[in-house]
C-alpha cells in the first residue's frame, strides 16, 4: 500500500506481538479495547481515521462505541464475516463495515475516503 505520508500506528493486546513488531520497526502500541483505563486515556485529536480489526465481534462494538462516546468525529471503519455482526458495529457507531469475504483492501478504502475529504486548514 502507498503511504501518501499517513502516519499508522497500530494497537495490539498481545505483548509479544507488540514487541515483534517494534523490533521490525513498526509503530505498535500496546492496548486492550476492554480496558477502561485505555480508554479514558485515548487522545484521538488528530487521528483522522480508525480501523477497528480485532476479530471478536464485540470488541469492534465496544471500540466504535468507546470511540464515539468520547467524541471521536474521525472516520471508523471495521470488517466482518456475516452482515448481521457488521450491522451491530455499525449501530455502535462505526461508519462503514466491509464484509471480509466479499470485499478487498479494506485499508485501501479507508485510504480512499481520507483522500476524497477536503484539506484540513
Amino acid at each position: 500500500m502507498i503511504s501518501y505520508g499517513v502516519k499508522l500506528v497500530a494497537l495490539d493486546s498481545d505483548p509479544a506481538k507488540v514487541e515483534r513488531h517494534r523490533k521490525a520497526g513498526r509503530s505498535v502500541m500496546f492496548a486492550d479495547a476492554e480496558d477502561q483505563v485505555f480508554w479514558q486515556g485515548l487522545k484521538m485529536d488528530s487521528i483522522r481515521a480508525v480501523i477497528v480489526s480485532v476479530s471478536d465481534v464485540e470488541a469492534k462494538v465496544i471500540a466504535a462505541r468507546q470511540l464515539r462516546q468520547r467524541g471521536y468525529q474521525g472516520f471508523i471503519a471495521s470488517h466482518s464475516l456475516f452482515q448481521d455482526e457488521a450491522d451491530k458495529i455499525n449501530l455502535a457507531g462505526a461508519d462503514e463495515t466491509y464484509l471480509t469475504m466479499s470485499e478487498a483492501g479494506l485499508a485501501e478504502h479507508v485510504q480512499g475516503k481520507l483522500l476524497c475529504e477536503p484539506a484540513i486548514v
